[in-house]
């Protein structure tokens, strides 16, 4: 088996998984809320198939020949990083950023599982083989996996035996039993696989240890999703329409996970450098890769906003213009940076350099937020008051007295309803939820740069300029 069609990942949404919204268990492909992300993954599932698409979306199966995604491609060189960030440039521009957990990205951090497999091997072989055999799994059957490694949070006055944190309840002979929840399993309802990690977190136990992979229909797996934020009308909402993918909690009720699943149990040291490396291997630097779409997204409307109104040449529109341009090619030139110097991993796998990964990320996390004031400000109160295509035909007088004799006004509204999308609403700010706290929050993010940074150069230099003459 190779690459699946669309139609195929849709059929595959009919299993039995149970996903509930707004208090109902609902099936995906039925709920007007859930139903268009299923159709928009679809779309990129079709797009491997696309004969112009093709070469850079696929690369042939190791095993069997057969194409299989870029994404589960291990790279070897600063080529193979070039590709695999063309391919994420081509399905994040079709979406403008909005999206963090298309199946290309999961496909990322699984191998980030699998480049630290000796790792687990030294504690357990079988676990490692294990590793290898669902890697192979998931790439040559073109699976779509979720994950959700944060816990539930809770008062910290309280003993964390407060809270039933998932873990293992029951041992067998062939297996382990686990219950509790995670949060947040982003696009749950729609993948084929739930991936467990264990985050890094105080009071950890050895059987709160559990990295796994199940079918997402496994027997006792519930996905619990957030308020929906899909908006029914695309015509006003070109994003929000199509792309939430819904955020959910997953929850455990003495779900089974078969020994040949399981990749890592109680061993609480080992547990935060694995989890250490899996996402931040190549996850993170995608991660920037979708950051940088965005701001290409978001400094189009900027330009085009100012066009429109006609405001692009007044100073304050100038400074506005020049912050989000700075940003832009400031996380363009992380990216091409960790590319051009890659770090080669024990396994022999090509790393995007961690430095200049971490720098973005911390100037996205300081810059992002006011790029989105900088839009609004630039937008004026236009981004509140733009009509709708709807009303604009029902109401002749709308466009008479609102878009007038301006040839271009249509287009304004349209580009204020992206501006909005963005920005404004209830889906825009979900997404800047995302970026703050998605691999990390900014302290965090700068704990991480000092941790790992040398800085015995630097104070080598300014002892000896400090010396006296």
């Amino acid at each position: 088996m190779a690459i699946r069609r669309g139609a195929e990942f849709l059929a595959g949404l009919n299993d039995g998984r149970e996903v509930w919204l707004g208090g109902e268990r609902v099936a995906v492909l039925d709920d007007e809320r859930l139903a268009p992300f299923a159709h928009a993954l679809a779309d990129i599932f079709e797009l491997q198939d696309d004969p112009e698409q093709r070469d850079l979306l696929t690369v042939p199966s190791p095993a069997t020949g057969q194409p299989v995604s870029r994404a589960w491609h291990m790279p070897r060189c600063a080529e193979d990083l070039v590709q695999a960030r063309q391919m994420f440039e081509l399905l994040e521009r079709r979406c403008g950023g909005v999206l963090g957990r298309f199946p290309q990205y999961m496909g990322a951090v699984l191998l980030g599982l699998y480049n630290v497999r000796q790792l687990i091997a030294n504690v357990n072989p079988e676990w490692a083989e294990n590793v290898e055999r669902y890697f192979a799994f998931c790439r040559d059957t073109d699976r779509y996996l979720t994950f959700g490694f944060t816990d539930p949070p809770r008062d910290r006055g309280l003993p964390a035996s407060s809270m039933e944190y998932l873990h293992v309840v029951e041992r067998r002979s062939d297996g382990v039993v686990v219950r509790g929840a995670k949060a947040v399993a982003t696009a749950g309802p729609y993948a084929d696989e739930y991936l467990g990690l264990t985050a890094i977190r105080p009071e950890l136990e050895p059987q709160h240890i559990l990295y796994f992979g199940i079918p997402t229909n496994t027997e006792g797996l519930k996905f619990v999703c957030r308020e929906s934020l899909t908006q029914p009308c695309r015509a006003d909402h070109q994003l929000s329409a199509i792309y939430d993918e819904i955020d959910s909690w997953a929850i455990f009720e003495d779900v089974f996970i078969p020994k040949e699943r399981i990749f890592l149990l109680d061993h609480v040291d080992l547990s935060a450098e694995v989890f250490r490396q899996t996402p931040s291997a190549w996850g993170y630097y995608f991660g920037l890769i979708r950051l940088a779409v965005k701001a290409e997204a978001l400094a189009g409307i900027a330009f085009a906003v100012t066009d429109y109104l006609g405001t692009r040449s007044a100073p304050r529109s100038q400074e506005l213009l020049a912050e989000v341009v700075v940003h832009l090619e400031s996380l363009r030139s992380f990216i091409q940076a960790a590319e051009r110097e890659p770090v080669i991993s024990t396994a022999g796998l090509a790393l995007p350099n961690p430095l200049p990964v971490q720098l973005g990320r911390i100037t996205s996390l300081e810059q992002h937020p006011r790029v989105i004031d900088g839009v609004r400000e630039l937008c004026g109160s236009s981004i509140l008051m733009a009509p709708s295509a709807t009303d604009l035909a029902a109401v002749p007088a709308l466009r008479a007295f609102v878009a007038g004799a301006d040839p271009r006004a249509e287009e304004r509204f349209r580009m204020l309803k992206l501006a909005w999308d963005y920005t404004t609403d209830a889906f825009g700010a979900r997404q800047l939820l995302f970026e703050q706290h998605n691999a990390g929050t900014l302290p965090t993010n700068k704990a991480r740069l000092l941790a790992g940074y040398d800085p015995a150069p630097l104070v080598e230099l300014a002892t000896r300029l400090a010396e006296p003459a």
